[in-house]
Formats: structure tokens, C-alpha cells, sequence
């Protein structure tokens, strides 16, 4: 994604703020918010943002993947597994 690959992550935010009422209708818009609080290593607000991802659209592999990664990153081993694994078994089922 362009606006992640500019690492202009409060910029990012500022604008997704300033936007809320689409964005939280969108699971992807939703990630990569949190994408962009993850990489200023806040990532209670990145978790945040992917549960909201998550609730909106279960079925969508990147939320689950970054929930995964960042639960990982927190130290938390149980949920991290659990959303790695949907995330797999999302993608398994889109090959099928």
C-alpha cells in the first residue's frame, strides 16, 4: 500500500481521523490504521484498530495476519497463534 510504503505514519493517521465515519466501515482502511500505529510502536491503538478490522470483516487474511504479528510483538503467545492460524486457514480456503 502507497501510504504505507511513505512511512508517513502520523500523517497517515491524522487523515484517517479526520475521516473516521468512512473508515470505520472498511476493514482494510481499519488495518492499515492500525498498520500505521503498529509502526510508531503503539500497539495497543494498532490492535485496536485490527479488532475493529476484524469485527467488520473476519474473512479479511491481513487483519488476522497483523493481529497475529502484533499480539506476537506484545508478548502475547495465545493470541497470537489464534490469528495466525485464521489468517492461514482464510488463504488456504481462497486457494481451494
Amino acid at each position: 500500500n502507497f501510504l504505507l510504503r511513505s512511512k508517513q505514519y502520523k500523517e497517515i493517521i491524522s487523515l484517517f481521523n479526520s475521516e473516521m465515519k468512512i473508515i470505520e466501515s472498511h476493514s482494510s482502511l481499519l488495518n492499515i490504521l492500525g498498520e500505521a500505529y503498529v509502526n510508531l510502536e503503539n500497539f495497543d491503538e494498532g490492535i485496536k484498530y485490527f479488532l475493529s478490522g476484524y469485527d467488520k470483516n473476519n474473512m479479511n487474511s491481513e487483519v488476522s495476519l497483523n493481529l497475529g504479528k502484533t499480539y506476537k510483538i506484545i508478548g502475547n503467545d495465545k493470541e497470537s497463534q489464534k490469528f495466525i492460524n485464521k489468517s492461514k486457514e482464510i488463504m488456504k480456503n481462497r486457494n481451494e
